[in-house]
């Protein structure tokens, strides 16, 4: 109940930010997280582990790279099809085409990515990911209304690509900070996370976009998500700086198993 209240206030201020800040409702939204912090922490079952994160760094620093991740994807899957459709007249089908290239370089890298991990463990595959994704991010910006679309398709396809590596490299890191009685404790907070990118994804979508969808907000919209990608890719460098983990699930007992 109070997490629900809780994101329906950050969502609601958030939303808000396109008309200057609400200094209420950001204080309503801290006071209730807080709340929600101590509330949780008091629990013997609680919704989620905060006093677990808390004393899990790698843990902690999994979800929140998975929440960056999942902000550029669902920015892409929301602004991209507006912005062809509003900006480039382009029809529903062939914008549908066109944005099939994130879903499918996504699913193709999937696979390719497990096998690489598998033999060679997580830490490179998830750096050349990161940075993949990084190049992509940054080509958004060379997107206007005189692009071809097969330089929108490719674009797209980069950041597709790296997407689907980092889904696996960060289940396998999650996975290898977790004894295997707690992955669907593991599960759940990832999937957790994923929503909470979709929000945030959400909000700037609206802020944005709030005066139109033309190549001056895109391109607003690109930086936000470039300064994202720098912030992923530093915590990628500073979380995978230790062992590479091969297989499965190997356990870090320094690092704090759950």
């Amino acid at each position: 109940m109070i997490f629900s209240f809780l994101i329906s206030l950050w969502i609601y201020f958030l939303q808000t930010l396109q008309s200057g800040l609400n200094v209420w409702a950001l204080i309503g939204s801290l006071a209730l997280t807080f709340l929600f912090y101590f509330f949780e922490k008091r629990k013997e079952e609680p919704f989620i582990d905060v006093v677990f994160l808390k004393k899990n760094r790698n843990v902690s620093l999994v979800y929140l790279q998975y929440i960056f991740a999942t902000i550029i994807f669902f920015a892409m899957l929301l602004s991209i099809p507006s912005y062809l459709q509003s900006e480039l007249m382009l029809s529903p089908k062939l914008t549908g085409i066109i944005m099939l290239s994130l879903s499918i370089f996504s699913i193709i890298s999937t696979p390719l990515a497990t096998h690489w991990i598998e033999k060679s463990g997580y830490k490179i595959p998830l750096l050349i990911g990161v940075m993949i994704g990084v190049v992509g991010v940054v080509l958004l910006m060379t997107i206007n209304q005189s692009s071809p679309l097969y330089w929108i398709f490719i674009v797209l396809s980069i950041i597709g690509f790296s997407n689907g590596i980092l889904n696996i490299g960060l289940q396998t890191l999650l996975y290898s900070f977790v004894s295997t009685s707690k992955t669907g404790t593991a599960s759940g907070l990832f999937l957790t996370s994923r929503f909470i990118g979709n929000i945030l994804a959400s909000s700037a979508f609206g802020i944005m976009f709030a005066t139109g969808v033309n190549d001056t907000n895109l391109n607003w919209m690109t930086v936000i998500l470039i300064v994202v990608s720098i912030i992923l890719l530093s915590g990628i460098l500073f979380i995978s700086k230790g062992k590479s983990v091969k297989g499965n699930l190997e356990l870090d007992e320094t690092d704090g198993v759950m």
